[in-house]
C-alpha cells in the first residue's frame, strides 16, 4: 500500500509532527525562563537598610516608596568627595540648574548625569532645569555660575583632574576626568542627597 503524498512516521502527519515539535520547545522556553532564568535574572544588593537589584534600567531601590535608579552601587561612590554644603543647596531649594559646555568631551555622560539628577531631586520636590554654559541653536537657557543665588543654585559639570562634587558660593561643581567619573559623581551626590550615604 502507498503512504501516498504525505509521508507518515508513526501514524503521524508532517504537519502534526511539526506542531508537536513547535509545542515541545515552546513549552521548554517558559519552563526554562521559569526555573533557569528568573532566578538569575537580577542581583540583590544590601547597603544600609535599602535593598538593591540589578535590571536592565540599572541598580534599582526604594526611598520614601518611590523606586529610584543608580548606575553603581553605593560602595563604589562613597569614596567621592562629595561636599555636604553642595548637598544642602539642593536640598534647601526649590530650583535649580543643571548646566556644561554644550561641546564637552563627555556631553553623552553629562547629559545623562543631569537627566538622572532631575528624576531624583523630583522625588523631594525639587525642580531642576537643564541649561547650558554657552549659547546653542536650541531654545535650552544660557546659564553659569554667575547666574546662580541663594534662591536658585546652579549646578555645572566640568572636566576636572579628579572626582569631586564641591559648592562654591552658590555654585555647585561636579568635577570628573571621564564619562565613567561623572556618572559615579552623580551616584554619590544623589546618594547623600536621598540619604542612603551618610558620609
Amino acid at each position: 500500500m502507498k503512504l501516498g503524498p504525505e509521508k507518515r512516521h508513526l501514524g503521524l502527519s508532517n504537519k502534526a509532527l511539526f506542531s508537536i515539535i513547535v509545542g515541545f520547545l515552546m513549552v521548554s522556553s517558559v519552563l526554562g525562563y521559569v526555573f533557569i532564568g528568573r532566578s538569575d535574572s537580577t542581583e540583590q544588593y544590601d547597603y544600609n537598610g535599602f535593598k538593591f537589584d540589578r535590571t536592565g534600567s540599572g541598580l534599582q531601590t526604594e526611598v520614601d516608596g518611590m523606586v529610584v535608579y543608580f548606575d553603581s552601587l553605593p560602595q563604589q561612590a562613597e569614596g567621592i568627595a562629595v561636599d555636604s554644603a553642595a548637598v544642602d543647596k539642593i536640598r534647601n531649594t526649590r530650583m535649580f540648574y543643571i548646566t556644561s559646555n554644550s561641546t564637552s568631551k563627555s556631553k553623552e555622560a553629562i547629559a545623562k548625569s543631569g537627566f538622572d539628577i532631575s528624576k531624583a531631586v523630583a522625588l523631594k520636590g525639587v525642580y531642576a532645569q537643564a541649561a547650558f554654559i554657552d549659547p546653542t541653536k536650541y531654545s535650552i537657557p544660557v546659564v553659569s555660575c554667575s547666574n546662580a543665588t541663594p534662591f536658585v543654585p546652579v549646578l555645572t559639570f566640568d572636566r576636572a583632574n579628579e572626582t569631586s562634587v564641591r559648592a562654591e558660593g552658590n555654585c555647585i561643581f561636579i568635577g570628573a576626568p571621564s564619562d565613567s567619573e561623572f556618572i559615579r559623581a552623580k551616584d554619590a551626590l544623589l546618594y547623600r542627597f536621598l540619604g542612603i550615604l551618610t558620609n
